[in-house]
């Protein structure tokens, strides 16, 4: 198994017809119709021992569109945290005005601002997986140089405000014990 996750296709076995190799190095492509047989499998624990250690396996939050076809991205992550919810002291969310993208605007502590320029200096080249709620948050951007600033601008592309508003919660509370739900109210009813 372990052949497969770096290449799905090199060794046929379980996985071989699920993942496709993604556009990224270390993202794989499943339908999405196949996510639940495939973590199935990776839940077997020969799929567990053939994971490298120091990885983590984490779905994209989104699908994409491939020919016909709606699929989802499996990544294969490192495991170590660069930032997570303590780090961050605000989040606001905006809409840049030029480019109509999704921002999100960060200030982080000076610990969390420290360990993010070390390890976006060590990793210069590298992509940067935003992981919320074990899914990650779009494709990871390359890091073209050490973000060495408090001040961080997450670009959220052409993702509704709504993804970024939940993004700004998760990171500023981290994730509800509870999935929460909106409901619309009934036709003839207030909202609360």
């Amino acid at each position: 198994m372990l052949a497969q996750l770096e290449s799905p296709t090199a060794v046929p076995g379980p996985l071989s017809g699920l993942l496709l190799n993604g556009e990224q190095p270390g993202e794989f492509l499943s339908p999405d119709t196949s996510v639940a047989r495939v973590d199935s499998l990776l839940a077997r624990r020969e799929a567990a021992a053939a994971i490298p250690r120091g990885l983590v396996l984490r779905w994209s939050e989104e699908t994409s569109r491939r020919g016909t076809g709606r699929y989802r991205s499996l990544y294969a992550l490192n495991d170590t945290i660069i930032i997570a919810n303590g780090d961050v002291t605000q989040a606001v969310v905006r809409r840049d005005l030029m480019s109509g993208q999704a921002l999100l605007l960060m200030t982080l502590t000076p610990a969390g601002s420290t360990r993010l320029c070390e390890e976006s200096g060590r990793h210069v080249h590298d992509y940067l997986a935003i992981v919320a709620d074990d899914r990650v948050q779009g494709p990871p951007p390359v890091i073209s140089d050490p973000i060495c600033t408090n001040q961080v601008q997450v670009e959220l592309g052409d993702k509704p405000l709504e993804n970024a508003l939940y993004l700004k919660v998760l990171l500023q509370f981290g994730p509800l014990p509870i999935p929460l739900v909106v409901v619309a109210p009934r036709r003839g009813q207030r909202a609360p």
